[in-house]
């Protein structure tokens, strides 16, 4: 599997802070100004590390892809899925609901961006590889049906997990991460032998 290393260590915290620009004022403000003045540094330090606001936003995109696939990848209860465990994980972070506004962002910004869109592809097969290993682990541990093709149900997954990020980020109050969390239990579930 691959192992994503952007951003750099010295990068991190104005990544990050470029993150919670995006987060609270939307992506019109992701600019070296907004960022220094969020992360306490000077325009020019960002400038430096970074060259334009693009690469500042593919550095991000790396940086969230990287944090979820930590948050999917953290110790799994043996008792249960370890699907599920890794959907609970992302879905109870305490950043889930600004995490998802900021991948619309991203998914927005790929369609005029070619670098961002390939960003984006490189960051979602992390993700496609990590939720295949778990369904597969899920599968050989019997608690999925042995018959799946773990390939086709692993971009089901994944639509219906980027479809609920779109929806949560839109309309919150209707999509708390716990109607959420129970939907994609449901569609778990029928991936299951029946009883």
């Amino acid at each position: 599997m691959s192992n994503p290393s952007h951003p750099s260590p010295e990068q991190i915290p104005l990544v990050d802070a470029a993150l919670q620009v995006i987060a609270r004022r939307g992506p019109q403000h992701l600019t070296f100004g907004e960022v220094a003045e969020e992360a306490g540094v000077r325009d020019e330090d960002v400038r430096r590390l970074f060259g334009d606001e693009q690469t500042l936003l593919i550095e991000a995109l790396y940086l969230s892809g990287r944090r979820s696939l930590e948050r999917m990848r953290q110790p799994h209860d043996p008792q249960d899925s370890a699907t599920l465990d890794a959907l609970r994980n992302i879905l109870n972070s305490p950043h889930n609901q600004s995490q998802d506004y900021v991948w619309v962002v991203f998914w927005a910004g790929a369609l005029g961006s070619d670098a961002l869109k390939a960003t984006l592809s490189e960051v979602n097969q992390w993700h496609r590889e990590a939720w295949r290993d778990l369904l597969e682990r899920d599968t050989k541990r019997g608690m999925l049906r042995r018959d799946l093709d773990l390939n086709l149900e692993t971009d089901r997954l994944m639509l219906l997990i980027d479809g609920l990020a779109l929806r949560s980020a839109l309309e919150l109050p209707a999509w708390p991460p716990e109607r959420q969390l129970e939907l994609l239990t449901e569609s778990l579930g029928l991936l299951q032998d029946p009883v």
